[in-house]
């Protein structure tokens, strides 16, 4: 499986990663039509789960604006997983530079990961990850972070299966 190959001054560069039939690169303007229809089921599936994830209206428009917004950030690793010429997921992740009083300044911070639910339980969110690890490690990033919603049962079983740890937690207050 080629993974990576060797850019402007030796770096490694993330292209395209191909494992049983499905297909991780990079996203483009062209997938966000199919990005904000898994975005759309992202939103009602938590929807379902949290009264705190309730949707606006013009959910699809909104988030495919936003979506296209992220193609054209350079710290972004925006990925789209593809099956048989269909999107079936995507990771959108940035890298973040915290605060000099931490030692790790560089971080990679995993904003949203979806695969579809007829795709689910096939790897491909583990394909995705390791897209998000590769991007993360060619630019010298080795540290990141997730939040997920502990209503979520998917993502509550999935990060941590990969070795994520809680090391804060978040909170609300609706006043």
């Amino acid at each position: 499986m080629k993974r990576t190959k060797r850019g402007a001054a030796g770096r490694r560069k993330p292209q395209t990663a191909e494992r049983g039939g499905v297909v991780v690169r990079r996203a483009a303007k062209k997938d966000i039509a199919a990005i904000a229809a898994l975005s759309v089921e992202l939103a009602r599936f938590h929807e379902a789960r949290e009264k705190s994830f309730k949707t606006a209206r013009g959910l699809k428009s909104g988030l495919a604006e936003h979506k296209a917004g992220q193609l054209r950030r350079r710290n972004v690793r925006f990925a789209v997983a593809q099956a048989e010429g269909d999107i079936i997921g995507y990771c959108l992740s940035v890298a973040v530079q915290r605060p000099p009083i931490f030692k790790t300044r560089r971080v990679l911070h995993i904003l949203d990961m979806c695969v579809t639910a007829r795709m689910r339980r096939r790897g491909v969110g583990h394909l995705l990850f390791e897209d998000a690890v590769a991007w993360a490690k060619s630019r010298g990033i080795r540290r990141i972070e997730v939040a997920f919603a502990p209503s979520n049962e998917i993502s509550s079983r999935f990060w941590p299966g990969l070795g994520f740890k809680t090391f804060i937690e978040s909170g609300y207050l609706e006043i």
